[in-house]
């Protein structure tokens, strides 16, 4: 478990840091795909790179609309509770509900644990409600939330995840949607591209 978090916090960063370098250098990123790219298809490499770039934006939004929710749950249900701390606790359970899988244990241990300190049953409450939590994340809030903003029915968002699961375990959690939304973003750009050809050809 410790390998597996600090090899997606590596990743995670790294991923900043190449974010970082591309969008400093962007302008001669295009200048180099005007040069490569032949004149006939430069207009449709642009909107495919518009397009990725709106649904990656999209993707974003969805998962930083989910922690917003999930950490007002957090705060909301251990407030009823009485556990200390609810606002902190709520806000640690939005940050780490940006990691796969992991980031909802993550996020449940510190309140777990104060909620023993002040009491077994507490602790016990405290546990169940982030059981129901996690489970609302993944089955109805995420698949909603996410798969209305990137184009996906609900149902292939889980099945997204899970292949993503299997593939790279939380790598491949955290990178399963944004691959299959740039996906469906090339297959529908070629789509395009196949339709004016048929038509230059009539």
């Amino acid at each position: 478990f410790v390998i597996t978090f600090i090899k997606g916090i590596f990743n995670f960063v790294m991923a900043l840091i190449l974010s970082f370098y591309f969008l400093k250098d962007v302008e001669k990123f295009k200048a180099k795909l005007v040069q490569i790219v032949p004149p006939k298809y430069t207009k449709q490499i642009f909107h495919l790179f518009r397009d990725i770039n709106d649904v990656l934006a999209a993707f974003i939004r969805g998962r930083l609309t989910v922690c917003l929710i999930i950490g007002l749950i957090t705060f909301l249900g251990l407030t009823i509770l009485g556990v200390d701390f609810a606002l902190l606790f709520g806000v640690i359970a939005a940050v780490t509900e940006l990691i796969p899988y992991f980031g909802p244990i993550i996020g449940s241990i510190p309140p777990i644990i104060v909620a023993a300190l002040q009491s077994p049953w507490l602790a016990l409450k405290t546990l169940v409600l982030f059981v129901v939590i996690q489970q609302a994340e993944g089955n109805i809030i995420t698949p909603k939330i996410v798969g209305t903003n990137v184009g996906f029915h609900p149902a292939l968002v889980i099945f997204v995840l899970l292949v993503g699961g299997q593939w790279k375990g939380v790598i491949g959690m955290l990178l399963a949607i944004p691959i299959a939304a740039i996906i469906k973003v090339v297959l529908k750009h070629i789509a395009l591209l196949m339709t004016d050809s048929r038509q230059e050809e009539r």
